[in-house]
């Protein structure tokens, strides 16, 4: 059955925060193959539908993992300014024909300029346009192969953009400069993860070497250098972890106590035939 992927539901969780009004954010893979949804995961999804057969990024990534998002029209006031879906709608596909670093594994954007016709900005460049019912709302969705990175990136800019979100407000859970033992346990999961060598000493010390780890983890995720741990990676690094013991046998337990003696064996020959006859002799007396 397909699922909202971790990363995707950070989007949605980013946008709730600060639209409020769009408390039931659809994910565009919602309900059931009935919806007919090109997104929807392995399983679910038409062998043929487009979002998996043209794009070699959705062939090898194709999972269980839900692919896209729709967001909702709203109208939010920010410093006495009001910003709407049509706003956020351009800016995102701006960033994207721009080549911003985030928008990368963004595959498709379906949306209205002005509420009278639709379009989609393709990176295939294999479509200009959709349904009419995307003069309300605005489809994303990404390469199928980005199911672990983080998707958020770009949203919580457009919030900075407006000025609904300081630059550097974002969800951190240890940064650059920090000391004590939640700056240790992400040294020690980095160091399970095979960063030890980057990383150095585990001392509870979050310098400049423990940049170095945390960056070098991103870029095997795809994702561009940072001076903190985020929510989001810190969900993929524990999951990271978890899946590379997982299955994997514990140690052997300590011996236990040896078993009582069992029953003397026969070796005389004659008396164990002796024995059998005389069963044979029982059995057939009735």
């Amino acid at each position: 059955m397909t699922f909202a992927p971790a990363s995707i539901l950070a989007v949605r969780k980013l946008i709730q925060e600060h639209v409020p009004q769009l408390t039931n954010v659809a994910l565009g893979i919602v309900g059931s193959k009935s919806t007919t949804s090109y997104h929807l995961g392995r399983g679910d999804v038409d062998s043929d539908a487009y979002s998996v057969v043209e794009s070699a990024r959705d062939r090898s990534g194709l999972s269980k993992a839900a692919s896209a998002i729709d967001i909702g029209a709203f109208t939010i006031t920010v410093a006495g300014k009001k910003w709407t879906l049509r706003d956020l709608s351009l800016w995102l596909v701006g960033q994207c024909a721009d080549g911003a670093e985030d928008c990368r594994d963004i595959r498709e954007i379906i949306y209205s300029p002005n509420g009278k016709v639709v379009r989609r900005w393709d990176r295939l460049k294999i479509r200009a346009t959709g349904d009419d019912s995307h003069l309300t709302h605005t489809h994303i969705s990404w390469f199928r192969d980005s199911e672990e990175r983080d998707k958020a990136s770009v949203f919580r800019r457009w919030f900075q953009h407006i000025g609904a979100l300081e630059a550097g407000d974002e969800e951190m859970l240890v940064r650059k400069g920090d000391k004590g033992e939640n700056v240790r346990l992400w040294q020690l999961i980095l160091t399970e993860l095979g960063y030890g060598a980057t990383l150095g000493a585990v001392d509870g010390s979050y310098g400049p070497k423990m940049v170095a780890a945390v960056n070098a983890d991103r870029a095997k995720r795809g994702q561009g250098p940072l001076d903190y741990i985020s929510g989001w990676h810190a969900f993929v690094m524990l999951r990271s972890m978890m899946a590379q013991h997982a299955g994997k046998p514990g140690a052997p337990g300590a011996a236990g106590a040896p078993g009582a003696p069992g029953p003397a064996g026969v070796v005389d020959a004659k008396a164990v035939g002796s024995a059998m006859l005389g069963i044979i002799q029982r059995g057939t007396a009735g």
